[in-house]
């Protein structure tokens, strides 16, 4: 048995999970195995905005609104976290490099993954999205 969301519904779920996101921190080295795990590490950047605006389909959301941010230390960008308004982690992703000449296998896309304490860091918009996912009649 397996359910099925509405495409309204599934825009519904999307919207809620963009909308818990406040602020995003990027990180280097290795990613947590869970998104539940906390991290000692310090973030590179920590992103936030006061006015985030989440736009949801049925396949993920696109959040936009948040403010350019000062990097607190340098290193080389590998991975990010969202965080709710109280700093608890919604998700976790992977920061690449954004090529024009190839699709580059990463969650979130920066023009440069180097960086420098002091250099402004910016994500204009932030998208989430889920694959189709086909599942064979039986």
């Amino acid at each position: 048995m397996s359910v099925r969301l509405s495409k309204a519904a599934s825009a519904a779920r999307f919207a809620a999970l963009g909308a818990l996101i406040r602020t995003v921190e990027i990180h280097e080295g290795k990613r947590p195995d869970d998104v539940n795990m906390m991290t000692e590490q310090r973030p590179l950047a920590v992103v936030s905005g006061a006015s985030l605006k989440v736009d949801a389909s049925e396949q993920g959301f696109t959040l936009s609104g948040l403010e350019v941010a000062c990097a607190a230390r340098k290193g080389l960008a590998s991975w990010f976290r969202g965080l709710d308004a109280q700093g608890n982690p919604v998700l976790d992703g992977v920061v690449g490099k954004a090529d024009p000449k190839r699709q580059a296998p990463a969650d979130m896309l920066m023009d440069d993954i180097q960086i420098w304490e002091g250099m402004e860091v910016e994500i204009p918009e932030f998208s989430y999205r889920v694959k189709a996912r086909l599942v064979a009649a039986t």
